[in-house]
């Protein structure tokens, strides 16, 4: 799952690289972006995860984090 969200994140913001302290903001991103990597985020995971969640996550460690806490939660049975 982190390694699909990088390629997310690179390919939008066309960066070469993300580490966990990488903020979506600093790293180019705007309001349109961020509803595009949502968008993609819950066509590719299956989940709906609202726009205010990735605002307030900001860094990949804590979008990371909240999309796994959220495909936990739609998925409680399946193992990682």
């Amino acid at each position: 799952m982190e390694s699909v969200l990088k390629d997310m994140w690179c390919k939008l913001l066309d960066v070469s690289s993300v580490s966990s302290a990488s903020n979506f903001f600093i790293d180019g991103g705007d309001s349109a972006k961020l509803v595009s990597l949502a968008m993609e985020i819950n066509e590719r995971f299956s989940i709906e995860i609202p726009l205010m969640a990735i605002f307030e996550a900001q860094s990949f460690g804590n979008l990371t984090a909240e999309v796994s806490r959220r495909l936990a939660q739609a998925r409680p049975n399946e193992v990682r």
